[in-house]
């Protein structure tokens, strides 16, 4: 599957294979992948869930420290070291707002 999905990525974001977009490793974080960013100079970005990153790793006996640590430290310092077509991680926020408290009615 990740191999697939890979092939599918990089024909859609990069036709003319004049880019080469950077994917993270290892490939299970492809489970992860939310879709493309074309930035203002239309290069191409795979965007990433963070949180389901941290949560592949909780699944594999780390805590969420441990988790959070691992991504920032491996993960999140490499970025810039990954050229013009680094992913980016995101944190939906969906789940972090919380809903507004509706008034009891008298």
């Amino acid at each position: 599957m990740s191999k697939e999905l890979r092939e599918e990525i990089i024909e859609h974001a990069c036709p003319d294979d004049e880019i080469k977009i950077v994917f993270l490793e290892p490939d299970c974080y492809d489970k992860t992948i939310k879709g493309l960013y074309w930035d203002n100079q239309n290069i191409p970005h795979i965007v990433y869930d963070r949180d389901m990153i941290i949560n592949m790793h909780i699944h594999d006996g780390m805590t969420y420290d441990e988790a959070q640590e691992f991504i920032d430290y491996n993960t999140i310092r490499a970025l810039p070291y990954m050229g013009v077509t680094a992913p980016i991680l995101i944190t939906p926020m969906q789940e972090r707002i919380s809903k507004p408290k509706r008034k009891k009615r008298k």
